[in-house]
């Protein structure tokens, strides 16, 4: 139980310092959008509920959410590690392919 609520609290800290401190490393360093680019925006367009802005910003958004339940609930859901592999394939996948089409 104390490991939950720890994790909750740095999630929720992690949050809030992404949300109002964070700035791309790689688009400073090397002046290109990283995988990851608007997803901060993504999801405080999300809290605002305006999802279409938040398409507009990530087309990806939804799946760390997705990534993150599936890690609290690993054990419940149970999918194997075989499954779990493949997920996180196409998940990283649709990431990279994103990026090199925004790319070009």
């Amino acid at each position: 139980m104390r490991k939950k609520v720890l994790s909750c609290f740095i999630f929720v800290l992690f949050f809030i310092i992404i949300f109002f401190f964070y700035k791309c490393p790689i688009k400073l360093i090397f002046g290109v959008d990283c995988p990851g680019c608007g997803m901060t925006r993504a999801y405080k367009a999300l809290l605002k509920l305006d999802i279409k802005s938040a398409f507009a910003y990530h087309e990806l958004f939804p799946i760390p959410f997705i990534f993150v339940t599936y890690l609290l609930f690993k054990k419940r859901i149970g999918i194997g590690e075989k499954k779990e592999l493949i997920f996180l394939s196409i998940f990283y996948l649709m990431f990279i392919i994103r990026w090199i089409i925004k790319l070009f």
